[in-house]
């Protein structure tokens, strides 16, 4: 009998032990899984939003991403000291947006973000910090506004000249001989050379000093329209855009040198030509027919800055002219083709490609209707660009097709590759009056 009672008080303690002292399960506890993801009580993980792009310097305007493996909503807070977002229910958010879509970071700022969740829990912030700055922070005789605006501004007594602040007044002096005096003499304009459109007239030249680049045109002597660049130059071009076929408009040009000086040559007129028409290259006469051989009834040495720079614009027009009479023998077309700053394509050309040499391509192309780039928009006459993309690839191709005997034929090909190699080059270089 006392071995049974100690059979049954054992399978007691058994059973007692059993239902109340049983294992902890790992999916009872609170804690951290891997790094970014947390689990509760009820099982579910909890991802930590990931945003991106990443945390870091940026020169432009940043599109930003955020994203949550599982989670119902997230909640966002941006600014430069954004407080934490949080979640009221498992979609909406007591602090901070709702994410929905992308959206932009165009100043230093930092983002934060929390995931919400069906049980009403959320998981711990997410915060990526983006500092926005300008390519160029700083510049000497100058300083640089803050991102977004990245403008340069120059010291008195300087001028901006690309990115950098140049003196205004050129470094005088020399050795011994004598001063040079005050600059007093405005920029000499010379070899004007209009190109003429349907729509726009782009209007060249070239000064005997660096100076800025300005056209001021109307339908009246009054004008009342002004193109006017930035920098110091000798060799001009400016596009006067917008304008009605078949109109006549007046315009002259102006060049301001560093010191102040304004020059300007005498009213023109130019009338654009009909709707559709190929753009035409008309040269404005600046010197006699027929050109002199410039004086020297003063020696150079004893000559003033003005009387210095009349003698360059002087030589100058009779190189100029000279040119145009040996072109017109040639038959051959001028070699300063309005627009283009270079004087020969001595490199090959290909699509991607980004340089002066693609403008003056384009302008090229667009002088002629059958191998035009675009005839509105970006890289149709008067918009060329430097960048080599698809259309000027296409127009290319139709370009060495055109010449198809003189740049494909030799090579033994039968259609445009729209690479500007060795003999597309040669032929761009004659149209240049290479």
């Amino acid at each position: 009998m006392s071995k049974k009672i100690l059979l049954a008080s054992l399978f007691l303690t058994a059973l007692v032990g059993f239902l109340f002292v049983r294992p902890v399960l790992g999916s009872e506890t609170t804690g951290s899984i891997v790094v970014g993801i947390e689990s509760g009580a009820n099982g579910i993980v909890r991802a930590v939003p990931t945003i991106t792009p990443a945390t870091g310097e940026y020169h432009s305007n940043q599109t930003v991403t955020i994203s949550s493996s599982g989670a119902t909503a997230v909640c966002y807070t941006t600014g430069t000291s954004p407080s934490t977002p949080a979640c009221n229910t498992p979609t909406a958010c007591t602090t901070g947006t709702k994410y929905s879509s992308t959206f932009t970071v165009a100043s230093t700022q930092t983002v934060k973000a929390v995931s919400c969740y069906g049980d009403n829990s959320s998981s711990s912030a997410s915060s990526n910090t983006y500092t926005m700055t300008c390519t160029i922070s700083s510049v000497s005789n100058g300083s640089v506004s803050a991102y977004p605006d990245c403008t340069i501004t120059c010291s008195s007594g300087y001028t901006k000249s690309g990115n950098s602040c140049v003196a205004d007044t050129p470094s005088g002096g020399g050795g011994g001989g004598g001063g040079g005096g005050t600059d007093s003499a405005p920029p000499v304009i010379s070899q004007i050379v209009l190109t003429v459109s349907d729509n726009y007239v782009t209007v060249s030249w070239k000064t005997d000093e660096g100076s800025l680049s300005w056209v001021v045109y109307g339908t009246s002597t009054a004008y009342g329209s002004e193109v006017k660049t930035g920098s110091f130059v000798t060799t001009h071009a400016v596009t006067l855009p917008n304008l009605t076929s078949e109109t006549t408009f007046y315009y002259q040009i102006k060049s301001k040198d560093f010191i102040g000086n304004t020059g300007s040559y005498t009213a023109k007129t130019v009338t654009t030509l009909t709707t559709g028409s190929a753009p035409q290259q008309q040269a404005v006469t600046t010197t006699p027919s027929t050109p002199t051989t410039p004086s020297t009834t003063k020696p150079l040495s004893q000559m003033t800055i003005a009387e210095l720079k009349a003698k360059i614009a002087e030589i100058l027009a009779l190189i100029y002219a000279l040119q145009a009479k040996l072109a017109q023998l040639q038959g051959t077309a001028p070699s300063n083709i309005a627009g283009c700053t270079i004087s020969t394509f001595a490199r090959s050309l290909r699509q991607g490609d980004t340089n002066e040499d693609v403008k003056c391509l384009q302008i090229i192309l667009n002088s002629d209707l059958a191998t035009q780039i675009a005839s509105s928009g970006t890289g149709s006459p008067g918009k060329e660009t430097n960048y080599f993309g698809a259309l000027t690839k296409a127009a290319v191709i139709r370009f060495q097709e055109k010449y198809a005997s003189e740049i494909l034929t030799p090579s033994g090909l039968t259609a445009g590759t729209g690479m500007v190699g060795n003999a597309t080059r040669e032929k761009l270089n004659r149209i240049l009056g290479q």
